[in-house]
């Protein structure tokens, strides 16, 4: 990976966690994280049999991570994402996956377009309940329930079959949590806000 490549992923991973990579203790322990991350990630996508059904990373946590973070695209191991993508549409389909889905990041436009063939444009604040609305048409005719909910934060969240699997729609991040579980919701405010309502 080249130093600028390199600095980019650092940059975005540091402002992730808070941390400011003018300590030199930060700087190393994020950049050994990149690096041996990167060797495992390219070692397990050169097995596609392995990152099929095993990945090194267990459960792609690091593509999620690269993802939420917002490291951009060309630094995503691509077979694996690809990997991903069709776990999501086996998991709503209620279709076996050889990989379990939770907390799984995934972009939320890629997301919608796995399912919503003519969706055209991005997708805003503005528009995101009709997308919204169309997935839920979709889900319907997989799932027995499905339940959605807006946040004040602006996030979408849909429950299929009463709790079974959430989905947690961040129009602002542009992220979707797969079966949320732990992560998608940011504070205690918004826990409180989806067990209340």
């Amino acid at each position: 990976m080249a130093f600028q490549e390199k600095t980019k992923i650092l940059n975005d991973f540091a402002a992730w966690v808070q941390l400011s990579l003018e300590d030199p203790r930060t700087k190393f322990i994020l950049g050994q994280l990149i690096d041996n991350m990167e060797k495992l990630c390219e070692e397990c996508q050169a097995d596609r049999l392995r990152c099929t059904f095993d990945p090194m990373c267990e459960d792609r946590r690091w593509l999620s991570l690269l993802i939420e973070v917002g490291v951009p695209r060309r630094f995503w191991p691509k077979f694996c994402f690809s990997r991903r993508g069709e776990e999501i549409k086996n998991l709503l389909s209620r279709k076996s996956t050889p990989t379990p889905l939770i907390d799984a990041k995934f972009p939320l436009s890629d997301f919608l377009k796995l399912f919503l063939k003519d969706m055209r444009g991005k997708v805003t604040l503005e528009n995101i309940d009709n997308y919204v609305a169309e997935l839920v048409k979709f889900l319907k005719k997989k799932w027995e329930k499905v339940d959605t909910l807006t946040l004040s934060s602006k996030k979408r969240v849909v429950i299929l079959n009463v709790h079974r699997s959430a989905l947690i729609l961040d129009p602002v991040k542009k992220v979707v949590t797969i079966n949320a579980q732990k992560t998608g919701l940011d504070n205690k405010e918004e826990y409180l806000e989806l067990i209340t309502s």
